[in-house]
């Protein structure tokens, strides 16, 4: 059972579903489900104990990556915290979003309709995500200096404020740079516009239609 643990995590890095890997190790798909659920959560613990073992602070870039769950009607903002120097993403909140943009009378009727039963988008979702985002990643100690880069988004501007007053929180230097620099290594969002661009990439239900 071990072994076959071992092998589905593997597995799960190289591209076989839960049928073909199911099929491989002579399981049912459930069994590979059950134990990438598992490994998940092996994945989280680890993740957690090496981010209490991070010798300094780093720079942190935030940003919000928006995508949709089970519809359109349903978008939702990723909010990133990633490592300015080691890339790595440190933690993430989701914000629900209201359905926006060129939509045909019928799509308007139908937002109308879910709206009505399941309610409406807080429209501080994003400033609440981020400033969650920056209470759980921030380190609690008052006389750190921690470099913050974000765009130009004013729910960020709102967020950062409001943690700003929290007594633990560390001295922030927050950096703005605009969303519509080029998305070149010298940006200095480089490292979650990478993480942006790696998401959609390699998580199908997150591609753009225009590169599907």
């Amino acid at each position: 059972l071990r072994d076959q643990f071992r092998r589905i995590a593997q597995f799960s890095t190289e591209g076989p579903g839960l049928r073909q890997s199911a099929r491989l190790l002579g399981v049912s798909p459930s069994t590979v489900g059950r134990h990438l659920a598992r490994a998940g959560r092996h994945c989280l613990l680890l993740h957690q104990e090496l981010r209490r073992d991070q010798p300094r602070p780093e720079p942190l870039v935030i940003d919000g990556f928006e995508t949709f769950e089970f519809s359109q009607f349903f978008p939702f903002h990723l909010n990133l915290a990633v490592g300015g120097e080691s890339w790595l993403i440190y933690h993430f909140t989701d914000s629900p979003l209201r359905r926006k943009g060129a939509m045909t009378p019928g799509q308007k009727q139908r937002r109308e309709e879910l709206e009505s039963t399941l309610g409406r988008p807080d429209p501080k979702a994003v400033e609440k995500g981020i400033r969650e985002l920056l209470r759980t990643t921030l380190p609690r100690e008052s006389e750190t200096v921690v470099h913050l880069h974000s765009d130009d988004h004013p729910a960020y501007q709102r967020a950062i404020r409001q943690v700003r007053r929290d007594p633990v929180t560390p001295r922030l230097r927050h950096h703005v740079t605009s969303s519509t620099e080029r998305r070149t290594t010298s940006n200095p969002l480089f490292p979650v516009n990478l993480a942006d661009l790696l998401l959609r990439h390699g998580q199908a239900g997150h591609r753009r239609e225009t590169i599907a």
